[in-house]
């Protein structure tokens, strides 16, 4: 009787034994498992830059507050209004969502640069204005709805939600927002900042573009008009002769965008003569006889830092907003506006 009492105390201790052993087996598992999915979170962060999940997100924009000039007078209104206005009239409301993306966040960092080193240059008070030639453009509701007439309502969806879904995040080089410079196309290449600003910008380096199979466009100048348009700046320019034998590109860079041209007695940069006679770009050739002048332009804006097309093109083959911004912009990351307001 006792060596049966004896047996049935042991079966219950290795039961008692066992149940602790598998719990503690399942409680370790799960640490792991957790510890795996935190991991795999972290990598992930780190390799994407930011989260879609609403859980994660940030929202920031709406508590920025922007002094605007818009052409009249000076305004208020948050980052996000400012955006929808701006990243609506900057790229085409047609193209990819993750263009558009790309567009926001170039758009952000740009603004925010702007309001931490001394705001808008031109009007005395403001942050940023809305002249495209300064600063950015940007379109009202107003202007939107007669610009987009039918298209309004998917437009204005597709605008909100590339920035919605980039709320919050900049482009950042070293730790601080950069100047995000972009312009509508490139011709197939960007340029180096110290060729169009005079100043170098390790994030602002000549990269590869998705957009060289665009249409060309042409200038076309009678001599006397070419003359006179250059006289305003250039007082002593001369020219004689056949305007074919006086007009000619005598430097390049190596994206092949024209450095300095010779018109005449007179030597010009070719950012100066693109900015006299209103040209697309200095991606340019010259083709000239006796009396005329034609200049063959290709890209359109100053080239450096993120090209729109480009950034359509790019999406269009499968990038996220975060590679095409980070294959414009040399270097850079995509991080939290937390650290930088």
């Amino acid at each position: 009787m006792r060596k049966k009492r004896t047996q049935n105390k042991r079966k219950k201790k290795n039961k008692k034994s066992y149940a602790v052993k598998n719990a503690a087996y399942i409680a370790a598992v799960i640490i792991v498992a957790v510890g795996a999915i935190i991991l795999a979170l972290g990598g992930e962060t780190e390799k994407t830059g930011y989260l879609k999940s609403d859980s994660q997100k940030i929202c920031k924009d709406e508590s920025v507050i922007l002094k605007v000039f818009n052409g009249t007078e000076m305004c208020e209104m948050n980052l996000s209004e400012y955006l929808n206005g701006v990243v609506s009239a900057e790229m085409p409301a047609s193209y990819e969502t993750e263009a558009l993306k790309a567009q926001a966040l170039a758009a952000r960092s740009y603004t925010l640069y702007k309001m931490k080193n001394g705001g808008c240059a031109k009007y005395k008070g403001a942050d940023i204005c809305t002249s495209p030639g300064h600063c950015q453009a940007y379109l009202s509701e107003e202007e939107l709805k007669s610009a987009w007439k039918d298209n309004f309502e998917k437009y204005s969806e597709k605008i909100a939600q590339a920035i919605e879904e980039t709320d919050g995040y900049v482009i950042t080089y070293n730790g601080e927002v950069i100047d995000a410079l972009y312009s509508a196309s490139c011709a197939g290449i960007t340029e180096d900042s110290e060729n169009v600003f005079s100043y170098a910008v390790p994030y602002l380096k000549s990269v590869e573009s998705e957009d060289n199979a665009e249409d060309e466009r042409v200038f076309t100048f009678k001599k006397d008009e070419l003359i006179s348009k250059l006289k305003e700046v250039y007082a002593d320019i001369a020219v004689n002769g056949e305007l074919k034998n006086e007009i000619e590109i005598i430097s390049h860079y190596e994206s092949g965008r024209a450095s300095d041209v010779r018109i005449g007695n007179t030597r010009i940069s070719a950012q100066k003569l693109r900015s006299i006679l209103k040209l697309s770009s200095t991606m340019f050739e010259i083709k000239a006889d006796a009396d005329s002048v034609s200049f063959i332009c290709k890209g359109y804006g100053h080239g450096v830092g993120l090209s729109q097309v480009g950034a359509n093109g790019y999406a269009k083959k499968g990038m996220t907003a975060e590679q095409i911004v980070c294959h414009y912009y040399t270097g850079v990351r995509v991080e939290k506006l937390d650290n930088y307001i």
